[in-house]
């Protein structure tokens, strides 16, 4: 995929206010107005979910920020992306085991989107934990020590970050949360689901 994207792609898309920080010369790349080099692989998300395809898919390319150099940035890095859909029927016939979580709250600073049922939530996300936690075990080792943090990105909520613990330090390796209703909506996908992205460098490093 072009890794030149418009700013729809980029940012509009992926619901960023006018005024997000992002949108700064500072943090991204402009080609001329409307272009930009891509910040993130979710400039791809909305033309992947209005192919339809697939009820996941995982898409790994380089993006570009104007990030100052230090051990553990650089202007140009890899970013793989996921994401998964469920219809209700697969919430239906979804089991999981039972897995540590907060509880979900329709308020404060993490919250459930008000399209969605709190139940559906819950599964969707414990999928998404269990998913992650069993990929970064499978990466590194089985006792590799993992937290959870709250987080804030436009386009899911709830969001989190996933925390490493690697040379006596906790390591953000990757965000994640369930996808915005209106994302999905604009579309044309009538599901709910998951994203993740991962910083290929971060996991690299360990």
């Amino acid at each position: 995929m072009n890794p030149i994207v418009t700013t729809k792609q980029n940012f509009d898309d992926l619901l960023f206010t006018k005024d997000h920080p992002g949108r700064r010369p500072t943090d991204t790349y402009y080609v001329n107005e409307e272009l930009v080099l891509r910040t993130h692989t979710s400039a791809h998300q909305s033309e992947a979910l209005a192919s339809k395809e697939s009820d996941g898919y995982i898409l790994s390319a380089d993006v570009y920020r104007r990030d100052e150099i230090d051990p553990t940035h650089y202007p140009v890095f890899h970013q793989m992306e996921g994401i998964r859909l469920f219809s209700k029927k697969d919430l239906t016939n979804l089991k999981l085991p039972q897995h540590v979580m907060e509880e979900l709250s329709k308020e404060g600073d993490n919250p459930v989107q008000s399209v969605h049922d709190i139940g559906d939530v819950d599964l969707v996300s414990r999928h998404l934990r269990i998913e992650l936690e069993g990929l970064m075990k499978h990466l590194f080792h089985q006792d590799l020590q993992i937290r959870w943090i709250k987080a804030y990105f436009p386009f899911t909520s709830p969001s989190w970050e996933m925390e490493i613990y690697y040379n006596n330090e906790w390591l953000e390796v990757l965000g994640c949360g369930v996808i915005e209703q209106e994302i999905l909506k604009n579309a044309g996908v009538d599901k709910v689901g998951w994203a993740f992205g991962i910083g290929l460098e971060r996991i690299a490093m360990v």
